[in-house]
This record gives C-alpha cells, structure tokens and sequence, in this order.
C-alpha cells in the first residue's frame, strides 16, 4: 500500500449531451428542447473527477472507442489531473454516449448508450488495482466485470467502495458483501434486495429497514435520498440520516451523485469515518446542481470543505423511523 492514499476508478466513461426541456414529455409525446452543452460523462470519468477535485491522486481506468468522441473525453479528463495512463482503447466498439435531459427544476432523465464501456475488464488492470489503497466502482460496465473488480480489490487488500448504479437484474451476496460501503439511491436500495430475493415483506419506502436488511451481505451502506440527505449505517451500529444542506434555485441534478460518491470515497481513502465522509460526500453533492453538467459543475475543495465543515451543515439525526417519501 502506498503512503499516500491513491484511488483507482474504474468505469464508464461517455460522451454527453445536454437538452433543456420545459417539462418531460409523456409516453408517445414529443417535447421540444433547447440544445445545451457536450463534455465528458459516465460514472466512472465524473467520480474520478470528483476524487481528483478533491486533492487526492486518483487513476480512471475504462476503454474508449477509436474515435474522435473518445479522444476528446480522456482529452477532457485528464484537464481534472485525473491519470489516464490505463486507459484502453477499442475497435470493436464506438466510445459511449448519454443524452441527458433536464428540466426547470433541475431534475433530468438520461438515456445511455454503453459502447466500448461494454468491453473493460479490470483484469487488465491488475498492476493498477495492486498500488491504490481504495478501489471504486459502479454500475455501468458489464455485471460480470463488477463481479471482477470486486474480487481484483479484496484480493490485492484495497477497500472496495461501490456504487451499484444501475443495478443489474442479477446481483451475488458475493459482490455486495464486498463493498465497503455499498451505496445506492432509496430505489436502487430496493432493487439490490428484489435482485437478492430479499425485498419480499419491505415497502420500497422504509429506508431503515431496507439498509438493515442489506448490512445482512454488506459491511457498510449509505442510501441517498435526494435532497433530503442520505441514511448510512455500518453492522452491529446504530443507522443515521445525514440532512443535506437546502438548495435553493436547483439547476441541474446531473452530477450530483457522482459527485457525492467520488468526493465520500476520497475521504474514507484518508481515513476518515464513514460519518465524516458522507459530511463531505453531502457538500459537493449540493454544490453541484448549480450548472448543467457533471464534472464542470463540480465545486472546488475549499468551498466543499468549508460547506461540510460550517454550521450550515445539519446535525446527523437517528434514521429509525424515517420514510423516504412521507409527506
């Protein structure tokens, strides 16, 4: 293990493309759309981003298509100081795309073309895995290469955090009890245990019980729950919901989540508690609905900082008894 704490993502990485809607359209509707800006996306790019932002050596690993697409997003993520020095390249398939949608009120819909995403296998990436401290994951490279990643990372002795999004329709106890912390949204939460087979007597909306069921595979779980914070619990401990601060005059919700999970797995690499990390996880998530886009709406780590660290941030409360969408 290194001395200093060093991150390795491994991911989708995408081109993207903004369109701004008054309002989503309906099934067999058609809306018109303002057209807005293309920069770099996936997952996996927008949390190395986040790590990076947050002023610690972080290297993406994923593949890119041989074409103009994929030389402009790793053009793109290397600008954040983010390595790219792994990352490979195919001519079976075109980089990925994803075409986001948002609306006034800053919410959005994305619809994702995986590409070459569909051929990174982080056995290629072994001699990277084996110098991080901290492996990071999500949901947008093949099942079988998660399950990979998964078992790379505890073999080589680095925490495995995982953000599970999307969440397959078929999910191992194996690779969620892996992830240190697994984290997901309240729907996505639910999602793991019916892919479990595990959701059967729990309503969707009972966030304490749904983390509670999950730590029966994980070692720890953070579930986000909006604007209202996320709700966080490690085994045999108490669980906590973290308010998050109030945005006011939300622009857009794209990169908030990665920027959540990037920035909450760069402080557990320093070693920081899970109940620090997601302080901070909470503060770049609500600065970065304040512009279209991810990575470009990142804020820099002296305002993360001083925001999770400031009496602005609200005091962690029990999470027992919370529902998600109670009035």
């Amino acid at each position: 293990m290194n001395q200093q704490p060093r991150v390795l993502v491994c991911g989708s990485i995408n081109k993207d493309s903004f369109v701004l809607v008054d309002h989503f359209p309906e099934q067999g509707h058609t809306v018109h759309a303002e057209p807005g800006p293309k920069a770099l996306g996936g997952k996996g790019a927008n949390q190395a981003v986040a790590v990076a932002t947050a002023k610690l050596p972080v290297k993406f690993v994923g593949t890119i298509g041989l074409d103009v697409r994929g030389q402009d997003v790793l053009a793109e993520l290397a600008t954040y100081n983010v390595d790219i020095s792994s990352v490979r390249t195919t001519s079976t398939h075109p980089t990925g795309v994803a075409v986001i949608m948002s609306n006034e009120a800053g919410d959005n819909i994305i619809i994702v073309t995986a590409g070459a995403n569909q051929v990174t296998d982080p056995v290629d990436f072994v001699d990277a895995i084996k110098t991080s401290n901290l492996v990071l994951g999500q949901g947008e490279i093949t099942p079988a290469a998660t399950e990979k990643l998964a078992t790379l990372a505890n073999m080589h002795g680095c925490r495995f955090v995982l953000n599970l999004a999307p969440v397959p329709e078929s999910v191992s106890p194996g690779l969620i009890a892996a992830a240190d912390p697994l984290i997901v949204d309240e729907l996505e939460a639910y999602q793991v245990l019916q892919a479990l087979d595990e959701a059967h007597d729990l309503s969707p909306e009972d966030i304490p019980a749904i983390m509670h069921r999950l730590l029966d595979y994980a070692k720890s779980v953070v579930i986000t729950v909006g604007p209202k914070g996320c709700a966080y619990q490690l085994q045999n401990e108490p669980g906590w919901l973290q308010p998050s601060v109030e945005v006011t005059d939300p622009v857009d919700s794209t990169g908030a989540g990665d920027a959540f999970v990037g920035t909450l797995a760069a402080q557990l690499a320093r070693g920081k508690s899970l109940a620090e990390a997601v302080l901070y996880g909470n503060a770049a998530g609500a600065l970065a609905v304040r512009s279209i886009g991810a990575a470009k709406s990142f804020a820099p780590w002296d305002e993360v900082s001083a925001l999770a660290e400031g009496q602005q941030m609200p005091s962690r409360v029990p999470a027992g008894g919370f529902r998600y969408r109670q009035a």
